[in-house]
């Protein structure tokens, strides 16, 4: 096949990918862009959840066996978590998500012990309407199909069932499996449920307007105003481990405070920001009242505020991770604003938060990540177009 094919096959791929949107992602496991900015990390302290299933993103009636929640998503069969010891007449598992979602399947590990684990009988599913429940959102009950029927007998080990919503469900601000559970032996005779992984797949609707697949920051120079571990390139290198951060811890204070990026090149279409913070219980936040997002075009001389910011779920979350946060928090959140063109630097500037032992604040972060728009579908006919042009010309 000549090369002007090759380019031309290769664009319209990447035209038909745009326009058939993201079905099928998996908007909970850890590894997922879409599940980052969805729910939480899934991984070693990023447990972004408070105690007895009050919390904000994995989602839980009880933790019985003390583990965090995200063992629910950090793709690992065989750590689990579980309900053991709880008081409430039903049970259930599941998530609050930080953007809303369609949800499309449900993939349930349950997690069964020799006397307990299971739910009584089939459970519900249910999806979050109307936004989170901090904003007034309601648990709704929907139908599904289950590949398997639900079997609540006990055994030594996990069992599998794939769950498919038949209502719809577009726009949700969360998803669960609620029921009672399956009664057992003392000391909980009243049951209680396990759940070794719940990965939910879907349609994440603003992936169909940000390019979340392509981060202009990746691999960038990061912008602190100061480093508390001297390891600024943690910022942009893609990493999502627990220890590959840095703070501005040290820096004296009270001071306004950055952290941000330096691109190689201009970009246009720019529109989100993606931040995971690293949260602690006396700092590692931009306060609200004053923190601003703003762009450069001349390599950071001068900075200008974006208009249009939508911090989504950060000001409703800020309380958590001020008040109940005891340890490191990844914290990630995806923040949108009006399309700009031109920028080679990104930043977010500001007073950081600080409580306890550290009242002047400072700011911790794990990744900052840079989002233009999807492309518009006539431009990649362009391209291709251009390309194919230009092989017929070297041929």
């Amino acid at each position: 096949m000549s090369l002007g094919k090759w380019i031309f096959v290769l664009a319209i791929g990447a035209l038909v990918g745009v326009t058939s949107g993201v079905q099928g992602a998996d908007l909970t496991t850890f590894g997922s862009v879409e599940a980052r900015y969805t729910t939480s990390l899934g991984i070693d302290f990023g447990d972004t959840i408070g105690n007895g299933g009050q919390g904000l993103y994995d989602y839980a009636s009880d933790r019985g066996n003390g583990e965090p929640w995200w063992l629910m998503n950090n793709g690992d069969l065989f750590s689990n978590v579980n309900t053991y010891g709880g008081t409430t007449a039903e049970d259930f598992a599941g998530y609050q998500f930080k953007l809303p979602a369609s949800v499309t399947e449900i993939k349930y590990s349950n997690r069964i012990y020799g006397d307990g684990g299971t739910f009584a009988s089939t459970p519900r599913v249910e999806v979050l309407r109307n936004g989170p429940v901090a904003k007034g959102g309601v648990w709704e009950e929907v139908a599904a199909t289950w590949d398997v029927a639900y079997d609540n007998t006990f055994i030594d080990g996990h069992r599998q069932y794939k769950i498919t919503p038949t209502a719809p469900t577009g726009n949700v601000w969360g998803v669960r499996l609620i029921g009672a559970p399956q009664p057992g032996p003392a000391p909980d005779s009243g049951g209680w449920v396990g759940v070794g992984e719940l990965q939910v797949s879907g349609d994440l609707p603003i992936a169909s307007k940000i390019n979340l697949q392509n981060n202009l920051a990746l691999g960038q120079t990061p912008l602190w105003s100061w480093n508390q571990f001297a390891q600024p390139q943690t910022l942009t290198d893609g990493s999502f481990t627990w220890d590959s951060y840095d703070t501005t811890w040290g820096a004296g204070g009270p001071r306004d405070e950055y952290i941000g990026v330096l691109l190689d090149s201009p970009k246009n279409d720019v529109a989100a920001i993606g931040i995971t913070f690293k949260t602690f219980g006396d700092g590692g936040w931009f306060n609200t009242d004053t923190m601003k997002v703003q762009y450069t075009s001349d390599g950071g001389a001068t900075w200008n505020d974006v208009t249009g910011l939508d911090m989504g779920r950060y000001t409703d979350d800020l309380g958590y991770l001020i008040n109940v946060a005891t340890w490191q928090e990844a914290a990630p959140f995806l923040w949108t604003f009006d399309t700009i063109d031109g920028v080679n630097g990104m930043r977010i500037y500001g007073a950081p938060g600080g409580a306890m032992t550290d009242v002047d604040g400072f700011i911790g972060a794990e990744e900052f990540e840079v989002f233009a728009l999807v492309p518009e579908p006539c431009t990649l006919v362009l391209l291709a177009l251009g390309g194919l042009s230009l092989a017929r010309r070297r041929r």
